[in-house]
């Protein structure tokens, strides 16, 4: 009997996992990707956001995630002018290449550490208020690291954190009884 080959479980949301799930794609690798966590949108909970968003020098996006669905709510919106009138900086470079597919200018400052990003916007002198679209779950270091250089940064929630629904675990109950 010949032996099976081993099967990765892969857990993130697909947006975390993307860059595994490409590289796993061109490798002669099984991988079984049953995402626990989820994320929806949300309506922002402020009706000033057009004046806000027009008031604020930068957009710093901390995740690809973080541009996907302020991108989607902009569209919606017709705020996509407003959007690409200010500095737009992606703390990762694929974040960065996403924005300029949804035809926002992006400037990815070439590491992905926070730090950096801050060097870059006092390189520029652009030290206005800062927009910054995040989710409910937010753990980025970015709009702590601007609080602490006194730049007035202002948060909006675009999406929430779900987890899988009780079908969706029966489901991914039988996919891995399958790989047994």
């Amino acid at each position: 009997m010949a032996a099976t080959e081993p099967t990765i479980l892969l857990t993130s949301a697909l947006e975390d996992a993307e860059v595994l799930l490409n590289w796993v794609e061109k490798k002669n690798i099984r991988l079984l990707h049953l995402p626990l966590e989820k994320y929806v949108s949300s309506e922002p909970d402020e009706e000033d956001l057009v004046e806000l968003l027009e008031s604020s020098e930068n957009i710093i996006y901390g995740h690809k995630r973080n541009a996907k669905f302020f991108m989607k709510y902009a569209k919606e919106q017709n705020l996509l002018k407003q959007v690409i009138d200010r500095v737009n900086l992606a703390a990762q470079e694929r974040t960065a290449i996403y924005l300029e597919e949804q035809g926002v200018p992006a400037i990815y400052p070439g590491s992905e550490e926070p730090i950096k990003m801050l060097e870059f916007l006092m390189r520029l002198r652009r030290l206005g208020t800062v927009f910054y679209p995040c989710g409910s779950h937010k753990n980025d270091e970015i709009p702590g690291l601007l609080s602490e250089l006194d730049i007035d940064v202002q948060e909006r929630i675009f999406y929430e954190l779900q987890g899988p629904s009780a079908e969706e675990l029966e489901t991914y109950k039988a996919q891995l009884q399958k790989q047994r």
